[in-house]
């Protein structure tokens, strides 16, 4: 055994330079999601100006077209004779029967039919708004009333049968939005205009509106600028997440590193003494050669189980970076998911903007599963899982890779419907299918084609297994196996094939994370996966994971429980919310006021303490973040409860290697939530909590 052997050349192990890769991948893709999200917000606000105006503009003719209907329906109506409304004189010329009265007071009034009405509430609209509006017709009895240039155009579009005229024009050196639309002569109109020639139906003129553009669109500009300086904020606190989990990393690394010169230091003394034990025994009988043939196979296995400790020490490397970014990328899909559910609650079904918000939700919710995609790196990651039959799920997503797949790779099965269930989440197994299964293609297709041949049995393990090859407790197990007829692997890719990024494939045409995700959802499932390969002769992955036995499940493992009432419990009870982030805190406010309870916000753990103990039995709940300045969350919790020890206490985190589930319930803290928070979730788990603490 050699110096190089115990200890393996630098270059071999996670060291700086692969940090360094690792940290700008992450960096890169972090910025492209951002960028994303960017590029996607202001597609968004593209054509909002438009849409804007002429939703005004119709609203203000909706509004012109009742009260006139209303009005002619009435015969008119009678307003006091003043400056600003002296008698219609072209009433006169229709010679219309008491245009002119006297109340028994002796006040005098006229009347006022539809356009004369029409026509003083513009002229209140231009003066309190930036919409003005006017009575358009190509034969009117009013000169006034007469169509300019512009409106002109519309009316002989709309006597085509167009529904409505809308376009953009400058006016006086600045844009605005003019708008028409007809009005039709109705049974109440003839009254006025059957001397004209109009009969009920005909097009008697247009109601034009023009809105000037200036206001509005200074209101979207400032929303784009937010929107801007929304995601530049959202880059700069990823960026700084990589960097301090970088900065920890890079303090490992070269601790590491000294320890590893110690320990080549120590074995080059250790070589010494054994080459000068070796020589006396150099002599000895056939007891010797056994004790070297021992010893042989001794340091084999040790040589076996500091390669196992490698790999150990990079995924642990991996898992403490990635549980960095997820702590922060977690708080700020918090807002984007809530306030994304809360905004397609509050629109209508079917509408343009639901669509929209749908995908906000949807875009956060993929990000969502992107982190615990991440998270399956780290020991401290869990999952819901529960008792199924996977073949069911092994059958459903071979459906799925036969579709995508050519003609020309033939897929055989060989799956045991009968062999028991497993312990899992089925995303789990549906991941674990589709990479070994995305694998044996990629090993193919270059070949133009092959045979994938997948299978599911149980297997019963003994001690002689544990100790010869599968380092597996003995008991029974389903064996999945995944093989294919493509090119193999040599030695060294398979001592490689499970890290994260290893890949052969060409760029742009893998990452590296399949295999490693698989490594690392069979390992949390307490079960083990390894490859047989030769060049040339396909490869073979299999799988093997533990039966499910009622009552057997490991501390630690949450076991998910059936779909909870979609209707969420609402109350009337006054709840703390501590949150460092104020958008997290205001949409946690938001979301718990929809539900009816009062809500007070606090960004600061000692403030909200001294609150707090003023006053203990004004707040019936407190829900806090863990992660905060000057106060952590289990330690603000735990001086709420020596004040008030039956304050029921919500935990929530984005991710923390302090607290998990079970310490938070230790504390006495009755709930533990982990970000981002979902609407439902949360109004459940209030409920929940409140209804408890009433019994």
């Amino acid at each position: 055994m050699t110096e190089d052997q115990l200890c393996p050349d630098k270059k071999t192990m996670f060291g700086l330079p692969q940090l360094r890769r690792y940290t700008l991948a992450l960096v890169v893709c972090w910025l492209i999601v951002v960028a994303l999200s960017l590029v996607g917000n202001l597609i968004n606000h593209k054509g909002e100006l438009c849409e804007l105006v002429t939703h005004i503009a119709r609203i203000n003719y909706q509004k012109d077209i009742l009260y006139r209907r209303w009005n002619a329906e009435h015969g008119g109506v009678y307003a006091r004779i003043d400056d600003k409304t002296p008698p219609n004189p072209y009433l006169e010329q229709l010679g219309i029967p008491d245009q002119n009265i006297a109340t028994p007071a002796g006040v005098m009034l006229t009347l006022i039919n539809p356009s004369y009405m029409t026509r003083q509430v513009y002229e209140l609209v231009s003066q309190e708004y930036a919409i003005i509006g006017h009575m358009a017709s190509l034969k009117p009895i009013r000169p006034g009333n007469l169509a300019d240039e512009w409106e002109t155009r519309a009316l002989r579009l709309l006597s085509t049968g167009q529904k409505e005229v809308s376009e953009f024009v400058e006016a006086d050196g600045k844009r605005v939005f003019r708008f028409m639309r007809p009005f039709y002569t109705e049974e109440s109109c003839l009254r006025c205009h059957i001397q004209q020639g109009y009969q009920v139906g005909d097009v008697q003129g247009g109601l034009g509106i023009t809105v000037a553009t200036e206001p509005f669109q200074a209101l979207i500009n400032d929303h784009i600028l937010k929107i801007w300086l929304v995601h530049l904020v959202l880059g700069a606190l990823g960026l700084v997440g990589v960097w301090v989990g970088f900065s920890g990393l890079k303090k490992r690394i070269i601790e590491r590193d000294q320890a590893e010169d110690g320990l080549r230091n120590a074995y080059d003394e250790i070589e010494k003494r054994v080459a000068e034990r070796t020589h006396e025994l150099g002599e000895a009988n056939l007891l010797l050669k056994e004790e070297i043939s021992n010893r042989q196979q001794i340091t084999e296995e040790k040589e076996r189980l500091e390669g196992q400790l490698r790999q150990v020490h990079k995924m642990e490397a991996i898992g403490t970076l990635a549980g960095g970014i997820a702590h922060d990328f977690n708080n700020m899909l918090t807002p984007i998911i809530g306030y994304g559910q809360m905004l397609a609650d509050n629109l209508p079904v079917g509408g343009l903007d639901a669509e929209n918000a749908a995908q906000i939700v949807k875009a956060g919710n993929r990000a969502k599963d992107l982190v615990r995609q991440i998270l399956t790196f780290s020991r401290d990651s869990s999952n819901k899982l529960f008792p199924f039959e996977i073949h069911l799920e092994i059958k459903e997503a071979l459906k799925f890779i036969r579709a995508s797949l050519p003609a020309s790779i033939e897929i055989k099965q060989n799956i045991d419907t009968q062999c028991g269930s497993v312990l899992a989440d089925p995303t789990q197994i549906h991941q674990i299918v589709m990479n070994l299964c995305t694998n044996g293609y990629h090993a193919m297709r270059d070949d133009g084609g092959g045979v994938l041949e997948v299978s599911l049995s149980k297997v019963d393990l003994g001690y002689d297994d544990f100790w010869m090859k599968l380092r597996l407790a003995p008991g029974s197990y389903l064996k999945l196996e995944v093989s294919d007829t493509g090119h193999g692997m040599e030695q060294w890719v398979m001592d490689k094939i499970f890290d994260p990024y290893f890949t052969t494939k060409g760029q742009g045409d893998g990452t590296g994370l399949g295999l490693s995700v698989v490594h690392g959802i069979v390992k949390s499932l307490g079960g083990h996966i390894m490859v047989n390969s030769e060049k040339g002769k396909g490869a073979t992955f299999k799988v093997y994971l533990p039966c499910y036995v009622a009552g057997a499940v490991k501390d630690g493992d949450e076991v998910a429980d059936g779909a909870e009432n979609s209707d969420l419990p609402r109350g009337h009870e006054t709840i703390m919310v501590v949150d460092d982030q104020q958008v997290v805190g205001e949409m946690v406010q938001l979301m718990l006021e929809l539900l009816g309870y009062t809500v007070e916000t606090y960004t600061d753990g000692r403030r909200a303490l001294a609150d707090f103990r003023d006053d203990p039995d004004r707040f019936q709940l407190v829900i806090t973040d863990m992660a905060m300045p000057n106060m952590q969350g289990d330690e603000l919790a735990r001086k709420l409860l020596e004040i008030s020890p039956r304050l029921p206490v919500i935990l929530c985190t984005g991710f923390s290697e302090a607290i998990n589930d079970e310490k938070a319930k230790l504390m006495g803290i009755r709930e533990y939530i982990m970000k981002p928070i979902l609407k439902d979730e949360l109004g459940r788990v209030v409920g929940r909590v409140l209804h408890h603490n009433s019994k």
